[in-house]
Order: C-alpha cells, then sequence, then structure tokens
C-alpha cells in the first residue's frame, strides 16, 4: 500500500540547519508533529512524502532524499514571490507529482489542509489517481493568528471536500464538517529522544513553544519576576512576545531565551529541567479542536510537568500533569516552599508507558488498519 503524503514538512536535519540560518522559521510545532506521523506510516506502509518547501526555506532548492526502501522525500520549491507562487505553483507542484509516480500506483493521499496550495494539488490528484484523499487535521484554522476570515472560509471549504481524516480531536473533524467520513482520532503521537537530559549548575523551570500572550508567556514572564524561585527560567521557540522576552532576560540573569533550537535540543531541556510548564491561557474552541503539542512533548520526557487544562490530556492523563486552576501565583503558592524549591508535585508517571502506546510502531499499525479498511 503506497501513501502520498502532501506537507511543508522537510527532514529534520534541514529545518534543524535552518534554525542556525534564518530568524522567521515555519511553525516548529507543525513540523514536529508531521515528522512524528510521516515516521509512524513508514514503519507499517510505503510512504512518498511530497514536502511543499516554505518560502523561508527557499536554499534547499528541488531535491528527492531516499531515506530508506519505505521512505522518499521530493522536495516542490515554488516561485518566491507569493503571487506567482499562488498563480503558477499548483500546476508546477501537480506535473511534478505524476511525473514522479511514473507507473507506481497510490492506494491513498493524506495531506495538510492548512496550506491552500497543498489543497488544491491534492484534490486534483485524487481525482486524476483515483484514491481517496485525508485531512491531517492538526488545528482549527481560526485559531491560527493573523489570517483573515475569507482564509479561513476557504480553507475549510476546501477540508469539507475530504474523504476522510486523520485529526487529533473529534472536536476538529465536526469543526472540518467530515463527521460522516471515515476518521482516525488520536490526541497523543511521540517518538523517542535520541538526547541526554541537559545539565546546568542551576535548576531549571522550562517553556518552549509559541511566544505569544494567549499563551501565557506574558503571565509566566511576571510571575517569575515577582516570586524569585530558587529556579532559572528557560524559554525556547518564537512569536510576537519574542523581543519582549529577550529583552526581560537580558536584565535577569535567571531568565534565559534559547531562541528557536532543534527539536532533540528541545527534548534534551525537557529532560533535564526540574518542571516543564504550559501556563496557556484556557479557551473552549481551542480546547474541542487542538491538543497543546508541547504538553505531549513534556509528557513524554520531563519528570514533572504543570500545564492549564487540557480536556484530552486531562482525561488520558490526569495525574500525570499538575493542573494550573487560576493564575500562577496561587499555583505556586501551593508548590513552592519558604525557600522558593518546589515541592508536592506529582511526578509524571506517563513517560514510562506514553511511547509504547502512542510512538511510532503502535500508531503506524493503527493507521494501517484505518486506511486499509477506508480503502475497502
Amino acid at each position: 500500500m503506497t501513501v502520498l503524503y502532501l506537507t511543508t514538512h522537510v527532514l529534520d536535519d534541514h529545518f534543524e540547519q535552518a534554525c542556525h540560518r534564518i530568524s522567521s522559521l515555519p511553525n516548529p510545532a507543525g513540523q514536529n508533529f508531521h515528522g512524528k506521523l510521516i515516521r509512524s506510516l513508514a514503519t507499517a506502509l510505503n510512504v512518498r512524502v511530497y514536502s511543499f518547501v516554505p518560502a523561508s526555506l527557499s536554499y534547499l532548492g528541488n531535491a528527492t532524499t531516499v531515506l530508506h526502501e519505505r521512505l522518499s522525500y521530493t522536495y516542490l520549491q515554488g516561485p518566491k514571490n507569493r503571487y506567482l507562487r499562488g498563480l503558477f505553483f499548483p500546476s508546477l507542484a501537480y506535473k511534478r507529482i505524476l511525473q514522479s509516480l511514473n507507473e507506481d500506483p497510490a492506494s491513498c493521499l493524506l495531506y495538510d489542509p492548512l496550506n491552500q496550495t497543498i489543497a488544491k494539488v491534492a484534490e486534483k490528484l485524487s481525482k486524476k489517481l483515483n484514491c481517496p484523499r485525508y485531512a491531517i487535521l492538526t488545528d482549527d484554522i481560526e485559531n491560527i493568528t493573523g489570517v483573515s476570515p475569507s482564509f479561513c472560509a476557504g480553507i475549510k471549504k476546501k477540508a469539507k471536500t475530504a474523504d476522510g481524516s486523520i485529526a487529533l480531536t473529534k472536536g476538529l473533524v465536526k469543526t472540518y464538517g467530515l463527521e460522516e467520513r471515515p476518521s482516525f482520532i488520536q490526541p497523543f503521537l511521540t517518538e523517542a529522544s535520541e538526547s541526554s537530559p541537559k545539565k546546568r549548575s542551576r535548576p531549571y523551570i522550562y517553556y518552549g513553544g509559541a511566544l505569544f500572550e494567549k499563551d501565557g508567556t506574558k503571565d509566566l514572564l511576571e510571575w517569575f519576576q515577582r516570586a524569585h524561585p530558587n529556579y532559572d527560567l528557560l524559554l525556547s521557540g518564537h512569536g510576537a512576545m519574542e523581543e519582549e522576552v529577550r529583552r526581560v532576560a537580558t536584565g535577569d540573569p535567571h531568565i534565559e531565551f534559547l531562541g528557536q533550537i532543534s527539536k532533540q535540543e528541545h527534548y534534551a531541556y525537557i529532560q533535564g529541567c526540574a518542571l516543564a510548564i504550559n501556563p496557556r491561557h484556557y479557551n473552549k474552541r481551542l480546547d474541542d479542536n487542538a491538543v497543546p503539542s508541547k504538553v505531549m512533548e513534556y509528557l513524554s520526557f520531563a519528570p514533572f510537568v504543570a500545564s492549564t487544562l487540557s480536556t484530552p490530556i486531562h482525561d488520558e492523563f490526569e495525574k500525570d500533569v499538575n493542573w494550573i486552576n487560576g493564575d500562577l501565583d496561587t499555583f505556586f503558592q501551593n508548590h513552592l516552599d519558604e525557600n522558593g524549591n518546589l515541592v508536592e508535585l506529582l511526578p509524571n508517571q506517563a513517560c514510562k508507558t506514553i511511547l509504547k502506546e502512542y510512538g511510532p510502531k503502535e500508531t503506524g499499525l493503527r493507521l494501517k488498519t484505518f486506511l486499509t479498511s477506508s480503502n475497502d
């Protein structure tokens, strides 16, 4: 069974090289998620990945890299000018994919519906190859910062015509109008770490993810500066508050901004921290349509995890997370002693079992069963 996978994901080595070359990167959460899903699929199926290289990574050019007999990447590079890219890239990509397939039949097509070009090419390819296409639902397009209502409507209208979905939540399936189509729903996806825990002279609290006020970045900085706990605060990622984080870190020797770091560095910091924290503001719509990727990663590697409510994670890992019910001051009043040391935290036991339950092999087998049965 051959699966075509249309995405903006690039090989991890290439993405990590980009971390040191350019300041404005594609969404690292999406990069990491699609990488884990691709590798999971490749444990059970023949996967051909077609990467629509983001304009910010244009220096990668066009290339095909064969990793092993079941997985190959073909990079598709469009014009740098966004207007030319929108006009000509879909047809160019479509023709290149067909040429690369030769006589190799495709059983099904998986694609990222949040990218307009990919959605157009996926629809056209599905019709030409007479194979079903499944939208990979990771987030509600309306939750993404800076997109217009008309763009959101167009993305949802196109996604609604898919033959099925692979989704993090039932809410996402409903949001994209695919309740009546076959859906594979799994909120969690993890992988093993190749990193060793990061060792530092002082223990540290770690946050790695989007740097926006709605994600709790401002709350975390302000709490830390008020409380002066006996820890350093380390933050990594990118977003609108990046400059503010850098400014605050410059004036406080116990706050460090790591910038956008590689996946394996991120895992190393999670493994070595005293506490991995997710202070994102609760939003009902977000809770129904997304699972915070940072918390999935925390649960895979961190000794202790603190997070505001995520219902899918609470339902599965209630006793492995220290839940932040209210503001950070109230939470830490119960978990810092008079010397500023963390106390009375629930240890994260999920890291002992999460890889077995939601790792590449188990996920790959479940996906193979789903795609095979849906194609019958």
